[in-house]
């Protein structure tokens, strides 16, 4: 800190060798700092301000601080911290590890002092937000249906009330679930109790919630991205490969665990709310969806059950149609790419109008196509 700027700011509001002095000189008396107007104080500091940095000054006010043992606060000057909770989400964001995340908080603390937590501390309030009861074998992991609801819940509830009230103390909360198998992991030393078995496999149950609603359907909360991962809430994963048996034996499992949900009656903030729960079975893909409607080839239409062949023709519309098996929904698992591939491939067999590509002459098209 320069002595030109140490003298400014020592300045005595009234000018004199003491504060009770009178000024003698004539013209327009001497007002103290704090009694001036705004603009007056505005012109006693602009040469602090054109002269010196931010970050000078407040050295500066902190200096002085310390000096004259003064308990004033610098609201100018504070800066502002991260929460564990905005941290949290910044750092499930970016998806750091925990070498980039302290090298994040080493750079950013050096210039905003405190202004990340530590991982410790971190980990610690993300321990916090996790369902307790949670069944951890060789084989995978396991909640209770109940138990991550009531979770859940709470977390909606606690976003929610700070914004708006709720008059209705009767709730439904509606949401989806599903299952997915995935392969190609790598595999390791790991022994389980069952040949089939094995980390290079893995199938799991997941959940979603979509939206928090009263009895006249008005919507408290709604779930911004549906299918996001963030949103996701995991019940079951195991080391197998997915199997038709296997699936069966999961979409009854989950049916009568969702037929034993009893409403949960939640206390927040005093007031008692009972929340009740719909589900839809959406989440699935098409191999899942081909073994619950008994659809041999992945080809085949599980609505109507038409072919490749049969779809190219004007009868396919005359076809009747599966309505219960509407309630598999339209799933946006790989929606986007499926359909993008399926109008490139109409497109490549515009020569000949025929799905499947039999014979050297139909494969050349193709091919310049």
């Amino acid at each position: 800190m320069t002595s030109s700027l140490k003298a400014i700011l020592r300045k005595p509001a009234v000018p004199g060798n003491t504060l009770t002095e009178q000024s003698t000189s004539r013209g327009r008396p001497y007002v103290a700092f704090g009694e001036s107007s705004e603009k007056t104080k505005k012109r006693r500091i602009e040469e602090l301000v054109l002269k010196y940095t931010l970050e000078e000054l407040s050295f500066a006010v902190k200096e002085l601080s310390k000096k004259s043992n003064s308990q004033v606060e610098f609201k100018e000057f504070k800066k502002h911290s991260l929460t564990l909770q905005e941290t949290l989400a910044l750092y499930l964001q970016l998806d750091l590890s925990q070498r980039k995340y302290n090298l994040l908080r080493s750079i950013i603390n050096s210039v905003h002092s405190e202004f990340l937590p530590s991982i410790y501390k971190l980990r610690q309030f993300r321990d916090s937000l996790l369902p307790k009861d949670i069944i951890n074998t060789v084989q995978g992991s396991e909640i209770n249906l109940q138990q991550l609801l009531d979770y859940t819940l709470k977390s909606i509830l606690k976003s929610i009330l700070d914004k708006e009230y709720i008059k209705s103390e009767t709730l439904t909360l509606t949401c989806k679930y599903g299952f997915d198998g995935s392969s190609g992991h790598s595999t390791y030393k790991q022994v389980f109790s069952s040949t089939e078995m094995t980390d290079e496999y893995l199938f799991l149950v997941a959940m979603s919630p979509l939206n928090l609603s009263d009895e006249k359907g008005y919507i408290f909360w709604n779930n911004p991205r549906s299918s996001s991962k963030f949103f996701c809430r995991p019940i079951k994963f195991i080391f197998v490969k997915e199997n038709s048996y296997l699936v069966k034996t999961e979409v009854l499992r989950l049916q009568q665990e969702i037929n034993d949900l009893k409403p949960i009656i939640i206390n927040f903030q005093n007031k008692n709310y009972t929340v009740n729960f719909k589900f839809h079975f959406t989440m699935l893909d098409g191999s899942c969806i081909n073994i619950l409607s008994e659809t041999n080839s992945t080809q085949t239409c599980f609505i109507c059950g038409a072919t490749p062949k049969q779809m190219n023709t004007k009868e396919v519309l005359k076809r009747p149609v599966k309505i219960e098996n509407f309630n598999f929904g339209m799933s946006s698992l790989h929606s986007w790419i499926r359909s993008f591939e399926c109008l490139l491939r109409i497109a490549y067999r515009l020569s000949f109008i025929s799905w499947q590509v039999k014979g050297t002459e139909k494969k050349f098209q193709i091919v310049t196509n």
